[in-house]
């Protein structure tokens, strides 16, 4: 028994075996969440009957050919999972908004995932709780005294009651010390670090590089 306990014990938070997912979950939502944006975006520019008929990439391209050119890029570098998308034919055929939605998430995981594949795991990321998910941070602000009697957290740099944005001098000569004192002496580095071997590794894959 005691044999056996420590070897439980051993293994109980040893790794899942199987293979790794190709994208990060929560990846896949932004990306078809960005998508979504594009597509809305461009919804009276994108020609749907061509698009839901294409059987190339350059017939799906041309259906979206009068998007303005940023939004255009966006999508005939998604050509590939789109003819996907296409050639499925799952998508819901009146109902547009639904249509768009069903488009960004089929291909949020691009080639890497097959169109019902990234659809299932927007579905099952979206309904996971929100103290499971990872957090991110959309404002930092920092604690201020304002002259107009104010304390507490500044509002986008400024000050919450009065507005200003202006730093006293001795303020500003504090943050010229500090800015000053933080930047290296370029005549100190005189030797070139040596790459690390992260350095050298390209950027993440698709999924990733939806990123």
């Amino acid at each position: 028994m005691a044999k056996n306990n420590a070897k439980n014990t051993l293994t109980r938070f040893r790794k899942k075996r199987g293979r790794k997912p190709a994208v990060r979950p929560e990846r896949v939502v932004e990306h078809a969440d960005y998508v979504l944006k594009v597509v809305t975006s461009q919804e009276d520019r994108i020609a749907w009957d061509k698009l839901e008929s294409a059987k190339t990439e350059a017939e799906a391209e041309a259906a979206f050919v009068r998007a303005q050119p940023f939004y255009r890029d966006v999508l005939k570098d998604r050509l590939t999972a789109i003819l996907r998308w296409v050639r499925e034919g799952k998508f819901p055929k009146y109902d547009l908004e639904r249509k768009k939605r069903h488009l960004a998430d089929s291909i949020a995981g691009d080639v890497l995932l097959s169109p019902r594949r990234s659809r299932d795991i927007c579905y099952e990321e979206r309904k996971r709780p929100a103290s499971e998910k990872v957090g991110m941070i959309l404002r930092r602000e920092f604690y201020i005294e304002c002259t107009c009697g104010y304390r507490g957290p500044a509002d986008r740099g400024a000050c919450a009651r009065c507005g200003t944005t202006k730093p006293s001098p001795e303020l500003l000569f504090e943050m010229t010390i500090e800015d000053t004192v933080a930047k290296p002496d370029p005549l100190k580095q005189r030797h070139v670090q040596k790459p690390r071997r992260e350095d050298w590794q390209g950027p993440e894959v698709p999924g990733g590089s939806l990123e």
